[in-house]
């Protein structure tokens, strides 16, 4: 039985041909070499121009050593001395000093930023209607950079003002010394409270001997000794390495880079739509695909143009 016979179309592509689609692909680009030269120049040039017109910003940066998320040692070693008799006591309180990580809750939360709000009088200086804005401008303008590796939190605000910035990065230490002393006197007064009320409870209770309520008893009173130094003292203290100075040289907006992203997008958008234009042209010429891309244009009229 005879093979069918093929049509021209069904033919294989011959390296000849497919040497001159590569040959075409080159000649669109060289009739199109103006076009994707000066295009992505052009769309360059304007970012670059639109970069200029926007006010330069200033990164001022400190950097601090948080204090160590431990127990505090006056209350371990009173425990340690009472040993299993605090637990028949029902008695194991001890204070704990935030770590990096709870200091980084804390720069972040909305009570913290209203602190600095109106430490700052942020609503008058920076002429926003109330502390949502505020708090949103922080936000923006604040950036928190913990190294869990070297154990340091580095602060970075960005703004117009120079010396602003570095203001506001110093005060955000001072201020977060302030929340971590007020918090530790807080949560030492509840302490107190506590084991005051406990040792009542204790003299109260009856003992299998009077050497263990003495035992007891001396233990909760070292405790409560130690809680009232805690409550006096200053708290947990951050350690400011370095402090923030005002910025010599801006940090924003980055003009070169705005411009080679907006002229890398323009030359591949228009690669694009140079190709596809060449495609639909090649398309056109053949009968079958002609027919089709005529199918398509009234398509798309009807679709829209109804």
């Amino acid at each position: 039985m005879a093979a069918p016979l093929l049509t021209p179309d069904q033919f294989p592509p011959s390296p000849d041909d497919e040497e001159m689609s590569l040959l075409d692909l080159v000649l669109v680009l060289v009739q199109n070499m103006w076009l994707l030269i000066l295009g992505p120049i052009i769309v360059g040039a304007l970012a670059f121009g639109y970069g200029s017109t926007q006010p330069s910003v200033y990164t001022a940066r400190t950097t601090l050593i948080p204090p160590p998320a431990t127990t505090s040692g006056g209350a371990a070693s009173a425990l340690a001395q009472l040993g299993g008799l605090g637990a028949l006591a029902g008695f194991g309180l001890g204070g704990q000093s935030p770590g990096a990580a709870k200091v980084n809750v804390y720069l972040q939360s909305d009570v913290f930023r209203d602190r600095l709000t109106e430490r700052f009088d942020l609503l008058k200086r920076w002429s926003v209607q109330d502390k949502v804005a505020a708090r949103k401008a922080l936000k923006g303008a604040m950036q928190i950079v913990d190294d869990r590796k070297a154990g340091l939190l580095s602060i970075e605000v960005t703004l117009t003002d120079r010396v602003f910035a570095a203001e506001l990065a110093n005060g955000v230490v001072q201020e977060m010394q302030e929340l971590l002393a007020a918090m530790a006197a807080r949560e030492a007064r509840a302490r107190r409270l506590y084991l005051e009320e406990q040792l009542e409870v204790a003299s109260r209770k009856s003992y299998r001997s009077l050497e263990i309520r003495d035992a007891i008893l001396q233990g909760m009173v070292r405790q409560l000794e130690q809680a009232r130094l805690e409550e006096g003292s200053v708290g947990p203290k951050l350690e400011q390495v370095d402090r923030a100075e005002p910025p010599q040289f801006r940090s924003g907006p980055k003009r070169t880079l705005m411009a080679i992203i907006a002229a890398a997008t323009a030359l591949g958008l228009l690669l694009i739509l140079v190709f596809v234009r060449y495609a639909i042209v090649q398309a056109g010429q053949r009968k079958g695909s002609a027919d089709k891309l005529s199918q398509i244009q009234r398509a798309f009229g009807r679709a829209f143009f109804r």
